[in-house]
């Protein structure tokens, strides 16, 4: 009888753990004093057959991707992430405000600076590329009994982009804003205080800077869904 009541006991806090101390990412509630919140990932995109006419077949490998989240005060936190596809190199760091609306709802907002750095010297090119990046961004999330559900809305501003392909210099063609992402994200635990979380991006832009490579030469707004899996650490 000793031994059920103690299970039953550890079982109840268990539980009562996991609901006080969630392990989300991309649900933008407040973060504890000094958390470290952080996910390795990877992503796959859905090109437009404009972009496989002009030879991207080679540039669809995965996007891997490792995200943080550090705790500040006054409900601030510093977000950065850094991914790549081995050809391309980004890095984002910026400041984010969160709010804990009520035991479910929450929303952050926050501004992303990036800079990419691409090369490749293979399949007979020999191209290059760098830029800064601006992503402005506002997610809004709700909690449920058993997992959260995040969206996550973002600008997409190009600065400062420069390419080449051997010794020339291509025409910078995109800045300013290049576009807007719309982002959904399921958390949910997957063992102890490890999370899963399963999403889908959809990006609207004029230049996606995974397949930079293939030098798309159209001056117009392409529809881009990403989809993703990331593992919450």
């Amino acid at each position: 009888m000793k031994i059920r009541i103690i299970i039953l006991f550890i079982a109840f806090y268990l539980s009562l753990s996991a609901q006080e101390k969630p392990n989300y990412f991309y649900y933008p509630g407040k973060l504890a004093p000094k958390q470290y919140s952080h996910v390795v990932s990877v992503a796959t995109a859905n090109l437009p057959e404009d972009f496989a006419e002009e030879g991207s077949s080679m540039i669809r490998g995965p996007l891997f991707g490792y995200s943080a989240a550090y705790a500040l005060p006054a409900n601030f936190s510093i977000d950065g992430n850094f991914t790549t596809n081995i050809v391309t190199y980004q890095l984002a760091l910026g400041p984010k405000w969160r709010n804990q609306i009520d035991d479910h709802w929450a929303i952050s907002l926050g501004f992303d600076l990036s800079f990419v750095y691409g090369q490749l010297g293979e399949f007979g090119y020999d191209s290059k590329i760098s830029t800064w990046m601006g992503f402005p961004n506002l997610s809004i999330g709700y909690e449920f009994p058993k997992f959260a559900v995040a969206l996550k809305v973002e600008g997409i501003f190009i600065a400062d982009l420069k390419t080449k392909q051997d010794d020339i210099e291509l025409t910078k063609e995109y800045d300013g804003m290049s576009g807007i992402s719309f982002g959904i994200y399921i958390e949910q635990p997957l063992w102890k205080d490890q999370y899963i979380t399963l999403g889908i991006k959809n990006n609207y832009t004029k230049f996606y800077y995974p397949a930079w490579a293939v030098f798309p030469t159209f001056d117009r707004i392409f529809w881009i869904p990403e989809f993703y899996i990331g593992f919450v650490l």
